[in-house]
Protein backbone atom coordinates (compact mmCIF):
# COMPACT_ATOMS: atom_id res chain seq x y z
CA UNK A 1 0.00 0.00 0.00
CA UNK A 2 1.38 3.50 -0.87
CA UNK A 3 0.20 6.31 1.70
CA UNK A 4 0.54 9.98 0.98
CA UNK A 5 1.45 11.50 4.64
CA UNK A 6 -1.07 14.81 5.15
CA UNK A 7 -0.02 15.34 8.73
CA UNK A 8 1.13 14.72 12.22
CA UNK A 9 -0.41 14.85 14.96
CA UNK A 10 1.43 15.76 18.16
CA UNK A 11 0.58 16.18 21.99
CA UNK A 12 2.89 15.58 24.68
CA UNK A 13 0.06 14.68 27.29
CA UNK A 14 -1.37 11.65 28.83
CA UNK A 15 -4.12 10.00 26.47
CA UNK A 16 -6.28 9.98 29.05
CA UNK A 17 -7.04 13.41 28.41
CA UNK A 18 -9.03 14.04 25.05
CA UNK A 19 -9.20 17.77 25.63
CA UNK A 20 -5.22 17.38 24.12
CA UNK A 21 -5.17 20.70 21.07
CA UNK A 22 -3.68 18.12 18.28
CA UNK A 23 -6.17 15.43 19.16
CA UNK A 24 -8.79 18.06 18.99
CA UNK A 25 -7.70 19.04 15.83
CA UNK A 26 -7.04 15.46 14.24
CA UNK A 27 -10.72 15.28 14.98
CA UNK A 28 -12.08 18.94 13.18
CA UNK A 29 -9.45 17.82 10.37
CA UNK A 30 -10.97 14.30 10.22
CA UNK A 31 -14.74 15.55 10.11
CA UNK A 32 -13.29 17.92 7.20
CA UNK A 33 -12.29 14.91 5.21
CA UNK A 34 -8.93 15.83 5.21
CA UNK A 35 -7.33 12.20 5.91
CA UNK A 36 -8.76 8.64 4.57
CA UNK A 37 -6.45 7.07 7.51
CA UNK A 38 -5.53 7.52 10.99
CA UNK A 39 -2.14 5.84 11.96
CA UNK A 40 -1.17 5.21 15.73
CA UNK A 41 1.71 3.16 17.76
CA UNK A 42 -1.20 1.96 20.21
CA UNK A 43 -4.43 2.37 21.19
CA UNK A 44 -3.53 3.57 24.72
CA UNK A 45 -1.43 6.79 22.96
CA UNK A 46 -4.97 7.46 21.42
CA UNK A 47 -6.85 7.29 24.05
CA UNK A 48 -7.94 5.46 27.44
CA UNK A 49 -10.92 5.83 27.41
CA UNK A 50 -11.99 2.35 26.51
CA UNK A 51 -12.70 0.67 23.25
CA UNK A 52 -16.00 2.08 22.59
CA UNK A 53 -15.56 5.76 23.30
CA UNK A 54 -12.12 5.83 21.28
CA UNK A 55 -14.03 4.51 18.43
CA UNK A 56 -16.97 6.76 18.52
CA UNK A 57 -14.32 9.76 17.87
CA UNK A 58 -13.09 7.69 14.46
Amino acid sequence: MDFQVVGEYVDYASGGESNRPQFQQMLTDARQHKFDLVLILSLDRFSREGILNTLSYL
